[in-house]
């Protein structure tokens, strides 16, 4: 049975930008706060450097062009 959800991509404006919630944002912030010791502790260097380079938010999603 295939699973099922009420997952809808968000769209951006006529300028790119996609306009999340607060509460996405939070989820981020939670999500990035959990992984960041794991990504420190077991990445490979050549990952830490570049995500070093994409200089990332840890307070809100990124735009892609924020890291394209």
């Amino acid at each position: 049975m295939a699973k099922r959800t009420n997952y809808v991509a968000k769209v951006p404006d006529d300028r790119g930008i996609i306009h999340y919630a607060d509460e996405e944002h939070a989820v981020w912030r939670d999500l990035y706060a959990q992984q960041m010791p794991n990504i420190q502790k077991h990445a490979a260097d050549a990952y830490l450097r570049g995500f070093g380079l994409l200089s990332m938010s840890d307070q809100q999603i990124p735009q892609c062009e924020d890291i394209s």
